[in-house]
């Protein structure tokens, strides 16, 4: 049997070395997303059929390859080359400037479908002259990579990282990676040098399946609360309760235990999230139960700082990127309240009031009718960190069409990944649903935050479903205290605790469906 597996093994590893071939970057953006969705869960899959076969880091290298394909094809695009051009000066500078032009290109491309009158139903990027250009680049480009491929020590260009790399990343703290397959399903704790497997039995895929179509249920009512009934609510909290109960038996208190953290009041140590499948539209971050014996609900909030990230290799990029900073560098808040045919925000501007008051970097407000795309795209250029308060909408069919609502049109997903913001800290979305995965393709990470973290913001604090804006006020203010009273600490580690520390204390003053909604994204 064992061999079996091996064998079965080795088919997935060359399985999912084919996936970026299969949403090739030649393609437009719908046919690769298309092309993706019918090899949904293989990556899963081959992880389970790993930690069968007693593989534990070839599991790890699988499942990490086989998700985020779309993000890392756009991040290799954009790395750096420096130590090929050590090597190889021609090559370095032909792939630096195929790289270059096919972005450009990308970014021409989102710009035409913006300005050009398309048919309904016709998706951005889907064919027309856009097409035709990208392919010969595309072609370039793979010939390049297997000529560099060639070259001695570069065998391994653009391909699976081997799990030496990946577990680089887990310095500041383990990596939960989350598996769900038919077969079976785990969470692999990676740390430098080492995973360990935490079998999980009482989670299935049909299990998560159950337990995503409930939190679905719950946000698209959360579109609404403000005109739900009393009874209506109580029904929504008590569904949601159930839910984290579920996350937390099933999934955060064998993965805490088994790490040997117990419940305090302050000193948590970090951890990482990287749920897969159904589980990456899920908030583990915020499962609890009640325990009878402190008459109190108790939950991964009481035992570590939560994070999360796409894949290890991107928390290895977010690391690995320019210095981090502290004090300097200032602030864009984007207050967005005129976005046409969206619902007045009340609180609004005693949030951008709040957000003011609490930080004493330099801050220019984009309100109102200035709050334009232009403005918007422009100002992040010159801008370390960014507050948006205003209204965001994740499309779960057609994730690419996510979007940022502002005075005059939408910012949308690909447009912001499409930026390069080479100094960028901190973006905080105020917004419904930013950090909303799409069902069709959970495991590409396909949201809002990402995109941030994609055009260049190492951290990104963002919300899972609608939040009622009263709370999201109270929400950001505590978050930029902290960040203010920390001032001098490391910035990484700071940021995260701000938001941890802001989600505790509206956790002691209001419902799950308050505050399980927030999360964070980066080293």
């Amino acid at each position: 049997m064992t061999g079996d597996l091996v064998g079965a093994v080795t088919a997935f590893a060359l399985a999912i070395e084919m996936l970026p071939r299969l949403s090739w970057h030649g393609l437009p953006r719908p046919d690769q997303e298309r092309l993706l969705l019918e090899w949904n869960g293989l990556a899963g899959e081959a992880c389970a059929a790993a930690v069968e076969a007693g593989l534990p880091q070839r599991a790890v290298e699988l499942l990490d390859a086989g998700r985020s394909i779309l993000w890392e094809q756009q991040l290799n695009l954009r790395r750096d080359a420096s130590t090929l051009a050590a090597d190889r000066p021609d090559l370095a500078s032909r792939l630096r400037d195929l790289c270059t032009s096919i972005r450009a290109l990308e970014a021409r491309s989102l710009t035409v479908d913006r300005l050009s009158a398309r048919p309904r139903g016709q998706q951005p990027g889907s064919g027309g002259a856009g097409s035709s250009a990208r392919m010969p680049l595309a072609r370039r480009l793979d010939e390049l990579i297997g000529e560099i491929r060639q070259v001695d020590g570069y065998s391994g260009f653009w391909r699976i990282p081997p799990f030496a790399d990946l577990a680089a990343a887990t310095e500041a703290g383990p990596v939960v990676l989350v598996n769900v397959s038919a077969r079976r399903c785990d969470a692999l704790i990676v740390r430098p040098g080492e995973v360990e497997v935490v079998p999980l039995p009482d989670l299935t895929l049909e299990r998560a399946d159950f337990a995503l179509s409930r939190q679905l249920r719950v946000t698209g009512a959360m579109r609404g609360y403000a005109r739900l009934s009393s009874r209506q609510r109580v029904r929504l909290a008590q569904e949601l309760a159930d839910l984290l109960g579920y996350l937390w038996r099933a999934i955060a208190a064998p993965v805490l235990e088994r790490l040997g953290i117990a419940a305090s009041d302050g000193g948590w140590p970090r951890l990482w999230w990287c749920p897969t499948g159904p589980l990456s539209l899920l908030p583990l971050h915020a499962a609890q139960t009640y325990d009878p014996v402190r008459g109190r609900d108790i939950g991964v909030t009481d035992h570590v700082i939560s994070s999360y990230t796409p894949s290890l290799r991107a928390l290895r990029t977010a690391s690995g990127g320019h210095p981090a900073q502290t004090q300097d560098g200032p602030m864009l808040v984007v207050a967005a309240d005129e976005a046409g045919g969206a619902a007045a925000l009340t609180y609004l501007q005693h949030e951008v009031a709040q957000t003011l008051l609490a930080t004493s970097r330099p801050v220019s407000v984009l309100a109102g009718r200035e709050a334009t795309r232009q403005a918007v795209s422009a100002g992040l250029h010159h801008h370390r960190w960014l507050h948006f308060a205003g209204h965001s909408l994740q499309d779960l069919r057609h994730p690419g069409h996510s979007r940022l609502r502002l005075a005059d049109g939408d910012l949308t997903l690909l447009e912001i990944a499409a930026l390069e913001l080479r100094q960028a800290e901190l973006a905080y979305l105020s917004s419904c649903e930013g950090g909303t995965g799409t069902q069709a393709l959970p495991d590409e990470a396909v949201h809002l935050a990402a995109a941030l973290q994609m055009a260049g913001f190492r951290h990104v604090v963002a919300a899972v479903w609608s939040i009622p804006d009263q709370s999201a006020a109270a929400m950001a203010s505590a978050v930029y205290q902290r960040l203010e009273d920390s001032a001098g600490s490391a910035f990484d580690w700071t940021v995260a605790e701000a938001v941890q520390r802001a989600v505790r204390r509206l956790r002691s003053r209001y419902p799950p469906l308050t505050w399980a909604a927030y999360l964070h994204i980066g080293p």
